[in-house]
């Protein structure tokens, strides 16, 4: 498990990125994605960089969107067959939250209050749904889909059971359609099986006491990563176990590859440090920490 680092800038970001539960980098075999917010003339833009190498060189950066208002972290997904690119960002002139893919722009929230503050995500499955949750002025967690590549989505639906604070969760979606979700800074999750409805929300662990960073293998083995510490299911969310990480801090990211392999990085001392276990599905098996960016770095991501 040699490791090297490197440096690459993309480009400016008008202001500092949260880790709020989106993704805002994407790796599909030898194509990297990263998406971020910039300032253009008093408007702002939604820009996608994109590499075909592993992120060794960058492409020209394309435009997304361009408005009033957007937010410091627009968030990026793939559909996992079609290889279409999806995004989603937030807009204090209006209380929206948006969709677009380059040339569709869909206001997703409808009659419901959007928070604000980055509080959404949006995930894409294999059958071409896009998915998106966000939190809403009620303290609640609202649930909006599309099945017409982002066109129109459905009207935004509370989740059972799912609320209290817009700043400490996490959204995916597999590739069969399963939604997942952590939320109340790690403490809870919940699942949606593709067709089906929300379970009750299980007790993860209250030692997950910050922005959490969920990583899912499958619909029973789920990782979830927040300051500091790792808790692991095997049983689709039932019963968790708990972790220690190899460091931590309240942004964190964490993937897991598709040989079991578990990814991690975390802001602290000096930069942004990453670190992946020695042995599949065995959060306690880390192999030594790197330094991946020695500079003044905030809320990582990390992709597989």
């Amino acid at each position: 498990f040699g490791i090297t680092t490197s440096e690459i800038k993309l480009g400016d970001v008008w202001c500092s990125t949260w880790s709020l539960g989106m993704h805002g980098l994407i790796v599909d075999g030898p194509n990297v994605y990263a998406v971020r917010a910039v300032e253009h003339f008093g408007t702002r833009d939604v820009m996608m960089d994109k590499s075909n190498d592993g992120g060794l060189t960058w492409m020209q950066s394309t435009g997304i969107a361009r408005g009033s208002g957007i937010g410091c972290d627009p968030a990026i997904t793939i559909n996992p067959v079609t290889k279409s690119l999806h995004y989603a960002w937030d807009a204090s002139s209006d209380h929206g939250v948006y969709y677009g893919n380059g040339s569709v722009k869909t206001r997703v929230n409808g009659s419901v209050t959007y928070y604000g503050g980055s509080a959404y995500s949006i995930s894409s499955d294999g059958n071409g749904v896009i998915h998106i949750v966000f939190f809403g002025s009620d303290a609640q967690f609202y649930y909006a889909s599309s099945s017409d590549n982002g066109s129109t989505f459905s009207e935004p639906t509370a989740i059972p059971g799912a609320s209290g604070t817009g700043w400490g969760y996490s959204f995916t979606a597999d590739s069969a359609g399963n939604l997942y979700l952590v939320y109340n800074w790690g403490h809870y999750f919940m699942k949606k099986p593709a067709g089906g409805s929300w379970s009750s929300p299980y007790v993860v662990s209250f030692s997950l006491d910050g922005h959490p960073s969920m990583a899912v293998y499958d619909s029973n083995r789920i990782y979830i990563a927040a300051n500091g510490a790792i808790a692991a299911t095997s049983n689709g969310g039932q019963t968790w176990n708990l972790y220690t990480a190899p460091g931590g801090s309240s942004d964190v990211s964490l993937a897991v590859s598709s040989d079991g392999i578990l990814n991690y990085a975390w802001e602290g001392l000096g930069g942004i440090y990453f670190a992946r276990t020695k042995k599949s599905h065995d959060p306690s098996s880390w192999g030594q920490a790197v330094l991946a960016l020695a500079m003044a770095a905030q809320h990582p991501n990390v992709a597989v």
